[in-house]
């Protein structure tokens, strides 16, 4: 028997451990993206490749929609049922809603088989044996199967609403794409003629995105890796001459050279490696605002003066830094404490 052709060509790779030779047909997800040249696959498999192009429609407009014709539904309902009941006298308000015997019967399926055995003039022999429901009068029995109907709607009505309303909390959780990170996506898709006019539609509402599995990193930087102002354009190319240096120094994926315009520019990089690099340099960086002052503060001779415009202007920036980055006002007050106290007890001694 054949081999059955396999579904992903195979490219080429750097050289696998010696206990996955065995198996030529596992691949990665590069040979995913490189397969899928265009089209749906080329989305699914790019915004599986790229953690922070995982977006998707958050449909805040439909949901919203979709909630307030329930809500008016709903309603309706329910002054329709405080409406019957009203119009009921105290007695038949505080007894049971429905007639025990028929509701049993009909649980049982003897009232529907009975109705069926008298429809065809045959006498129920499941009947015989069982005591037959009390019918009550015909106006008593129309009210109650009207608010039973009510009621079946209503619950069928607020299972719908409250099931949409959860997941509508849910999607609202979700990050929210930029339109800087959107538009990038749509540009390229564009330029490379990736989907047609109608296919793309669903991308149209730019502020409608959210993102399933951000990237935290690219969230805080995508200002450098997403501009379309041209004094920013300098700050960029350093960044990535310094991020492509490193990539090489350390045989890691460098990314291509930007996609400039008049208007904006574009850059791709390595999630995982930006990552990493992010990380390795953010210690440092932040060491240095603690590092500083108290170096200042230890080991000089201030006066209590110049000691305090050292605290501020510490303080200061380490605000301005924190804030960029981090939007808790809790996480910032508790941060900015620690950082103050940190300075007030080299300020002490």
């Amino acid at each position: 028997m054949a081999n059955a052709a396999h579904p992903i060509e195979s490219h080429p790779q750097k050289a696998q451990p010696k206990n996955l030779d065995r198996f030529p047909e596992l691949y990665p997800d590069k040979d995913v993206m490189i397969r899928s040249r265009t089209g749906c696959s080329w989305v699914a498999a790019r915004q599986r490749q790229i953690p922070n192009e995982d977006f998707h429609r958050g449909f805040y407009y439909p949901t919203n929609r979709c909630l307030l014709d329930l809500e008016q539904r709903i309603s309706c309902v329910e002054l329709g049922l405080y409406e019957l009941e009203s119009k009921e006298d105290r007695e038949a308000l505080c007894q049971l809603p429905f007639d025990p015997q028929v509701f049993l019967a009909q649980s049982r399926g003897l009232l529907d088989q009975s109705l069926s055995s008298s429809s065809n003039g045959q006498p129920s022999q499941a009947g015989a044996n069982e005591p037959k429901a009390v019918m009550p009068d015909n106006n008593k029995q129309m009210r109650i199967r009207e608010k039973e109907n009510l009621i079946k709607t209503l619950d069928e009505l607020l299972r719908r609403y409250f099931d949409l309303l959860n997941a509508s909390q849910g999607v609202q959780t979700k990050p929210r794409v930029s339109r800087e990170q959107h538009y990038a996506f749509y540009k390229r898709m564009k330029r490379n003629n990736i989907l047609t006019e109608s296919a793309s539609q669903y991308l149209w509402h730019q502020d409608d995105f959210v993102t399933l599995n951000p990237n935290v990193i690219h969230q805080r930087f995508e200002g450098l890796l997403y501009t379309s102002r041209p004094y920013l354009w300098e700050i960029a190319d350093v960044f990535r001459r310094g991020f492509c240096s490193f990539c090489r120094s350390f045989d890691l994926p460098t990314p291509p050279e930007p996609d400039r315009d008049e208007e904006e520019t574009e850059y791709d990089y390595d999630a995982g490696t930006l990552d990493w690099l992010s990380r390795f340099l953010l210690a440092p960086t932040v060491a240095v605002f603690l590092l500083v002052p108290v170096t200042i503060l230890f080991f000089g001779s201030l006066t209590k003066g110049a000691e305090f415009g050292v605290v501020l202007t510490s303080v200061a920036l380490f605000v301005l830094t924190i804030s960029c980055f981090e939007r808790s006002t809790v996480k910032i007050i508790i941060g900015v404490c620690a950082f103050e106290a940190v300075l007030a007890t080299f300020l002490a001694e």
